[in-house]
């Protein structure tokens, strides 16, 4: 009877010792963590620009027409005036560019002249006159040989003595009282007015150099013994010659009277004389 007792007392323990393992085992079971899910990688795809392209091709347009003078026959050089900008000879190089008084207005300005131009009192004194007379022969000559001039000074015979007027070549001009006291200083004006032209365009100035003095003296001669003097002043003597006794210039010396109007007066002529008086 012990010994059926202790088989069926094993049998109970055996029975729940293998109850016992297979809760332990699905407890492992329950426990388990997860395995790992592989990460997931997110690519946002830009889509490639495939919007129409609505720009044109556009061919430059062709640059306005200079408008000041041109001249091809100067050493084969192209010498263009172009008022108010850019003086130019299109030899391949850089292009020279001078501060010009581009103000065309004929509204007379605070100092009483116009286009632009600045009367200053110096040493001597401006009368409405000769301002009037001033304004007067400003508004015969062409804006391109006009706006090279910035100030025009009134000075008495002792600031130059022995001198109707003088230029820096920058712009400003001085009138001495010995070419406007009694007289009319128009010949003086355009003349120093000229070399201020020549500051502004030295591009002109050395053609002019190249087919008047290649020998270093003038061929021909120049209007007047002082404009034998140098080729600044044969040039500012010959273009004071071309506006005041122009139709003369015209017969006289038909080189200097072509290229002061191809280059210097943008094309403009006198038919009128302005002698001083």
């Amino acid at each position: 009877m012990f010994n059926s007792f202790r088989c069926r007392y094993s049998m109970i323990i055996v029975v729940f010792s293998m109850f016992f393992l297979t809760f332990l085992t699905g407890c492992r079971v329950a426990v388990k963590p997860p395995e790992p899910k592989p990460a997931t990688t997110t690519t946002t795809s830009v889509p490639s620009d495939t919007s129409t392209n609505t720009s044109q091709s556009v061919s430059p347009s062709t640059p306005p027409a200079a408008t000041g003078s041109s001249n091809t026959d100067l050493n084969g050089e192209n010498v263009v005036s172009n008022p108010g900008t850019t003086s130019a000879t299109d030899t391949g190089n850089s292009t020279t560019t001078s501060p010009t008084n581009t103000d065309n207005s004929t509204t007379a300005g605070p100092t009483g002249l116009k286009y632009g131009i600045e009367a200053v009192d110096g040493s001597s004194k401006w009368t409405q006159s000769q301002k009037d007379e001033a304004n007067r022969i400003l508004g015969t000559l062409p804006d391109s040989f006009r706006s090279c001039t910035k100030t025009i000074t009134r000075e008495s015979d002792n600031a130059q003595p022995g001198a109707l007027g003088w230029s820096d070549t920058r712009g400003n001009v001085w009138l001495a009282d010995c070419s406007c006291d009694g007289r009319s200083f128009q010949g003086p004006f355009v003349h120093e007015m000229t070399h201020n032209f020549q500051g502004s365009h030295p591009d002109v100035m050395a053609a002019w150099k190249t087919q008047f003095w290649a020998s270093g003296s003038p061929n021909p001669s120049s209007v007047s013994s002082y404009g034998n003097s140098s080729p600044a002043e044969d040039m500012a003597e010959s273009v004071r010659n071309y506006w005041q006794v122009c139709p003369q210039l015209k017969q006289k010396d038909p080189a200097r009277y072509e290229f002061i109007k191809k280059n210097i007066m943008n094309g403009v002529e006198y038919n009128e004389y302005h002698v001083d008086n």
